[in-house]
């Protein structure tokens, strides 16, 4: 395992065991220093889901991608760019 597994596996333990504040902003700098992990940020968000900190997200959070998990959305999405690209 390494440093990063051990320390999500101490906070997700400290999160569990009740000191829910203190684990959010020990992952906090986690991700600081990590920003482009996107599992710590989605470890991150569920949470504040569970404790409930919605507020705590970015309010000028814009989405830069689509998921898809048929792979519909995607061929729709693909046509239209390329329509509008003409």
């Amino acid at each position: 395992m390494n440093f990063k597994e051990i320390k999500i596996k101490e906070i997700l333990k400290e999160f569990k065991d009740g000191d829910k504040n203190r684990s959010l902003n020990s992952l906090l700098k986690l991700i600081k220093g990590n920003p482009d992990e996107l599992d710590l940020s989605l470890i991150y968000g569920k949470m504040c889901l569970e404790v409930n900190k919605l507020d705590e997200g970015k309010k000028d959070w814009k989405p830069n991608m689509i998921l898809d998990d048929g792979g519909d959305l995607t061929a729709l999405m693909q046509h239209f760019i390329m329509k509008m690209k003409l």
